[in-house]
């Protein structure tokens, strides 16, 4: 049985760099022998399709991906950033204060 590991991107979806910074708690055994819990980070990269439109700007890809959380019951992790693998975000600042994709093959 053969896999293909390289699908196509749906209709008005394109292929992004993704990077995650996730914060979650994890339990612990408190010093006194109680449980606790620990605040930890982990960062995440991922080569995913996302629709066009999630895309605009950083905080609208924020909202995708934490719309996606809710609804796979992952909103208890903490999205503390979302981010491309190669740089901190993939839009430049035009003149007038306006967003548009820069590393996008569209």
């Amino acid at each position: 049985m053969t896999t293909n590991t390289k699908a196509a991107a749906p209709a008005d979806y394109v292929e992004i760099d993704l990077c995650l910074d996730l914060g979650f708690a994890v339990p612990i055994r408190n010093e006194d022998g109680t449980l606790g819990f620990r605040e930890r980070n982990q960062i995440q990269f991922l080569q995913v399709f996302v629709p066009i439109g999630a895309t605009q700007d950083s905080n609208t890809l924020h909202k995708y991906v934490w719309k996606q959380m809710e609804s796979h019951n992952a909103e208890y992790t903490q999205l503390n950033g979302v981010y491309t693998q190669n740089s901190v975000d993939i839009w430049d600042e035009r003149e007038e204060g306006q967003f548009s994709v820069a590393s996008l093959a569209l």
